[in-house]
C-alpha cells in the first residue's frame, strides 16, 4: 500500500490493523463523462455570452479558451491512461496472482484491457491468457446506492456516513437508513 488518506479513512477501532487488502482500479486517465462534456460546454456558452466585466482575466477566458471536448470522447481512455495501466501491468505481475473484474463500461473494460497487455507485453508472453470476469453489481455498486448517486456536490458528505458500503453487497439501505457496523 503506498499511501492511505487517514483523514477519510479511519479505522472502526484503534486495535485493527491491515491484514488485506484488494485493489479496484477503475480506468485509466481519460477524458470526461458525456455528462461532464455537457456541463462544460454549457458554462463555456455562459461564459462567452452572458459573463460581464473588463477584467483581463475575463477577456483572456473569453478569447483564449477552447472548449475542444466533444460528446464522442464519453469517459474514453486517452494514450496516457492506456500507458499508465500497462506500466502498473508490468510492477504488478512480480506480485504473484491477479484476478481481474470489470464492469461492463468501455472504459473499465479498455482498462482491464490494457493493464493485461502491459503484463503479457513485458516478457512477451504468448502461452498464458488472463481472463477478466464482469460483474457490474460489484463494480458499480453507487448506481445503487442513493447517498452517491445524490450527485458529485454532495459526494464528501455520503463517503463521510459509510452506512451503504458497510451493509454489504446486494442489501442496499433505503434512502435516510443509517446502518452502522458494530
Amino acid at each position: 500500500m503506498l499511501a492511505v488518506n487517514r483523514s477519510v479513512l479511519q479505522p472502526p477501532s484503534a486495535h485493527c490493523r491491515e491484514i488485506h487488502l484488494t485493489a479496484i482500479i477503475r480506468h485509466g486517465t481519460r477524458y470526461p463523462t458525456t455528462k461532464d462534456i455537457k456541463e462544460m460546454q454549457q458554462l463555456h456558452n455562459n461564459v462567452l455570452h452572458n459573463a460581464l466585466g473588463e477584467e483581463r482575466w475575463l477577456q483572456e477566458i473569453k478569447t483564449q479558451w477552447t472548449m475542444w471536448y466533444t460528446e464522442d470522447m464519453d469517459g474514453r481512455l486517452v494514450q496516457k491512461g492506456v500507458s499508465d495501466l500497462k506500466h502498473s501491468g508490468r510492477e504488478k505481475l512480480r506480485s504473484g496472482l491477479i484476478q481481474f473484474m470489470t464492469s461492463s463500461k468501455h472504459r473499465c473494460v479498455n482498462s482491464t484491457l490494457s493493464l493485461k497487455a502491459g503484463l503479457t507485453g513485458l516478457w512477451a508472453i504468448t502461452d498464458k491468457e488472463f481472463n477478466h470476469t464482469m460483474n457490474d453489481s460489484l463494480m458499480r455498486f453507487f448506481d445503487k446506492v442513493h447517498q452517491v448517486c445524490a450527485g458529485s456536490s454532495q459526494h464528501l458528505l455520503s463517503c463521510d456516513r459509510g452506512g451503504p458500503v458497510q451493509a454489504g453487497p446486494g442489501d442496499v439501505e433505503a434512502p435516510g437508513e443509517d446502518r452502522r457496523l458494530p
